[in-house]
């Protein structure tokens, strides 16, 4: 167990070797991670409840794999094209003392374009942040067949702003692995066939993940 401990701490403790080139590079990362947020599409529809102390709740955080393409400029600056599978969400009803009842649910699936500034001076370490844009595709909508008020529901896709901060450690010979945390500024127009004027959904994501990632 001490031997151990010595070759974790002298490996925290070499210089990196991983981001050795202050050059031109790109970097690719495959990662897993959480994709929370997305909000309740059915808040306000006049649902009927199946009792006095029902909810409407929304299961909005899915376990999603990710994957990131990036151009580094020089050793600091670099562009990212991120993007994840689709989370799934879904909207049902807590009838307290019984079963839940779906009513709703679809699929969100967001990709990214950031600039990055990756710091340096930090050994094996490379703290980083990033701001850009992102755009969410939602599909796969589908309803209850038994409640009609969510009968022709559609969500609409959006675009805003994105940011992320993140941490990369360089294992060796250009392998990394890599933690992050994404925001996602978004929201939808939600319409229903009962319904047809569009009202607007605030549905802000967030993604916690790690990967691990190869630059060269």
């Amino acid at each position: 167990m001490t031997k151990l401990k010595l070759i974790a701490l002298a490996l925290a403790l070499a210089p990196a070797t991983a981001f050795a080139t202050d050059g031109p590079g790109f970097a690719f990362t495959g990662g897993y991670g959480s994709l929370e947020g997305g909000g309740n599409p059915l808040v306000g529809v006049p649902l009927e409840m199946p009792g006095p102390l029902a909810t409407i709740d929304s299961d909005d955080s899915d376990s999603v794999w990710s994957l990131s393409a990036s151009w580094f400029i020089n050793k600091h600056w670099a562009v990212e094209l991120w993007t994840s599978q689709g989370a799934e969400h879904h909207v049902h009803i807590d009838p307290e003392f019984a079963p839940d009842i779906r009513v709703a649910e679809y699929s969100t699936a967001p990709v990214s374009l950031m600039a990055q500034y990756h710091f340096g001076g930090m050994g094996r370490f490379t703290p980083f942040v990033g701001a850009g844009w992102h755009w969410t595709n939602v599909s796969g909508v589908r309803t209850n067949v038994a409640y009609d008020e969510v009968t022709g529901l559609k969500l609409s896709s959006d675009n805003g702003f994105a940011a992320v901060a993140g941490l990369d450690y360089a294992i060796a010979d250009g392998w990394f692995a890599r933690g992050d945390v994404r925001w996602m500024d978004s929201s939808m127009d939600v319409t229903t066939l009962s319904n047809p004027m569009s009202r607007t959904v605030k549905s802000d994501k967030t993604y916690y993940g790690v990967s691990i990632g190869y630059r060269f």
